[in-house]
């Protein structure tokens, strides 16, 4: 059953049910498991044994969460589901000057579906509505990531130490 306080989101003319509900402390093995699914190339514990592999990973977890609730205390924190089952998740900050993806992430198995698309698009509609730019970043090793942000109207608009590159949202 999904949430009362779930918001839909127009997927496939409707027929899909996709939603973003705000996460709870019952969604941290599905966020940890996606966490470890969706790392960026070049980050393969695997030669560490996998106690060891799952202990970095844990570590990562913990300190990027903190990280965010920390940097985006009053983010919308939110699991995105499909046919209430949970397939992502999406950190928005809706901010003074600017609209933020903070993190998004979609089960690997569910990707080139639409579903970042449409949680991205959704984030677009609120932005404009607020007259705020829509604003992400992302790792510049992550080649899939950063296909997908131009392919669905991110343009770079600079880097963030040496790291990151700094994308905003022109539509498509």
């Amino acid at each position: 059953m999904p949430a009362a306080d779930a918001r839909a989101i127009d997927l496939a003319g409707g027929r899909l049910r996709l939603r973003l509900r705000p996460e709870t402390a019952a969604d941290e093995a599905f966020r940890f498991a996606l966490f470890c699914a969706a790392r960026p190339p070049g980050e393969d514990f695997s030669p560490l044994g996998p106690e060891m592999a799952q202990r970095m990973l844990r570590h990562q977890f913990l300190a990027q969460n903190h990280s965010y609730r920390k940097d985006f205390p009053d983010a919308r924190f939110e699991i995105v589901t499909l046919d209430d089952a949970p397939v992502g998740y999406v950190i928005v900050h809706i901010g003074i000057a600017e609209a933020r993806i903070v993190d998004l992430a979609i089960l690997p198995g569910r990707r080139s579906a639409g579903l970042g698309e449409a949680v991205v698009r959704g984030a677009a509609a609120e932005a404009a509505a607020r007259a705020l730019p829509l604003r992400a970043s992302v790792l510049k090793g992550n080649a899939g990531a950063l296909r997908f942000c131009r392919r669905i109207g991110f343009a770079p608009i600079g880097e963030i130490a040496p790291f990151y590159i700094a994308l905003e949202w022109r539509g498509a």
